[in-house]
């Protein structure tokens, strides 16, 4: 199973289940990094890298997969971590359904 996030010009990236629960995992890091001041600043998670970035005088969250980027509003991210528990439903479904 895999998690396809995508930005309004058709870009995604597809997270796989583990990078995604990893992401999810490191939540705190993640906030911590979107409240800093001191940008260019990064963290990697697996083969994903979460950077926050400046574009036009705003904080940008860069997320990068194998030379695909897509980049989200700060904002944007937080409500994704507000999707976990409908995330976690839909795999446990998958899972039982594969099994």
């Amino acid at each position: 199973m895999q998690l396809v996030l995508g930005d309004n010009r058709g870009n995604q990236i597809a997270l796989p289940y583990r990078t995604w629960r990893s992401l999810v995992e490191k939540r705190m890091d993640i906030e911590g990094l979107m409240q800093s001041k001191t940008t260019p600043s990064s963290l990697s998670i697996y083969e994903l890298i979460v950077q926050l970035i400046k574009l036009r005088e705003e904080n940008i969250i860069k997320l990068t997969l194998h030379n695909t980027y897509i980049c989200m509003k700060p904002a944007t991210v937080s409500f994704m971590f507000e999707l976990e528990h409908c995330i976690e439903h839909v795999y446990y479904i998958w899972h039982c359904i594969r099994i």
